[in-house]
């Protein structure tokens, strides 16, 4: 059944992700459309202070486990909603899409590494008129809720990629790790949500791509030839590297030419659960299309 799902949801991003990116409002339905889309509702009258949470790795199957835990012991409200992570879903092109507002090919200089994500969400936030004082982009928990003269808030949290990281017994692994976090380690984070949403913010929380167990079907041996290497994805500023690559490794998905990545970016796409990883080895892993790698949550707290 997964095979059967993965093949078909993989069909359906070939024609509906290119169409979809270009409906950026009223509803998001790519990551890049997140900030244009809090943007709306700013100006709508939602509320003046918005912020966004991303937990760097968090797939559907995450938030569900998070929620889970979380319903019961805090009076909280959630309204969730599915997104598209970009294509490649590595975190150097889906996060600095998700927090710049831009599809890949906008920010095509940086697109291997996420050193420029602080200036991209200032950036966005000064096109809609803030100063850079209202802005603020930060990776400690420690800094929400922020000084009063800070409007939009984005707090990037990379505990549940780290956990399927060092997952290496596969999903459940992951998984009871990531309950062990939510009921032991993560109270922080809660803390935070509670904080913010009393300092009035509106609070939403989103993940930057997902992730799935994958086994792997060795590595291709391209040197310094591919622009940058994940266990499911691959990228290369040449065609015809690129398919030579793809000729060792059939069960693969060249994506190019979608209208989002730079034009002269080829990425190849590990499919049905494999790994560009040494035969046989089990890793928690992104990159690829599959459902759990692209289908992100986009989730509006409310307090109850």
């Amino acid at each position: 059944l997964q095979i059967q799902l993965d093949d078909a949801s993989a069909d359906w991003l070939a024609y509906a992700y290119p169409a979809l990116a270009v409906n950026i409002l009223p509803e998001p339905h790519h990551l890049f459309h997140v900030p244009h889309y809090l943007a709306a509702q700013r100006r709508q009258g939602v509320a003046d202070r918005l912020a966004l949470i991303v937990l760097d790795g968090m797939a559907l199957a995450d938030w569900l486990v998070l929620w889970e835990g979380w319903e019961s012991r805090h009076r909280w409200q959630a309204e969730t909603r599915l997104l598209l992570a970009q294509i490649p879903t590595i975190t150097a092109i889906s996060r600095q899409a998700l927090i710049s507002g831009r599809r890949p090919a906008d920010f095509a200089s940086t697109i291997t590494h996420n050193r420029e994500e602080a200036r991209h969400w200032q950036r966005f936030w000064r096109d809609e008129g803030l100063g850079a004082h209202a802005c603020l982009y930060t990776r400690d928990l420690r800094a929400a809720p922020p000084a009063p003269d800070v409007q939009v808030l984005c707090l990037v949290v990379t505990t549940i990629d780290e956990l399927h990281h060092r997952a290496l017994l596969g999903a459940e692994s992951a998984q009871a790790s990531l309950r062990h976090w939510r009921d032991h380690q993560a109270t922080l984070l809660a803390s935070t949500l509670d904080a913010l949403l009393g300092a009035g913010f509106a609070v939403w929380l989103t993940s930057d791509h997902g992730a799935t167990a994958a086994v792997g079907i060795g590595q291709p041996r391209e040197g310094l030839t591919v622009e940058t290497r994940s266990l499911r994805a691959r990228t290369y500023r040449d065609a015809q590297l690129a398919q030579a690559v793809q000729r060792d490794f059939p069960a693969t998905h060249l994506w190019h030419d979608d209208g989002l990545l730079p034009a002269d970016l080829w990425a190849l796409l590990s499919l049905r659960r494999t790994a560009f990883a040494p035969a046989d080895e089990l890793h928690i892993t992104h990159g690829g299309l599959s459902l759990d790698e692209v289908f992100v949550p986009l989730v509006r707290f409310h307090s109850a």
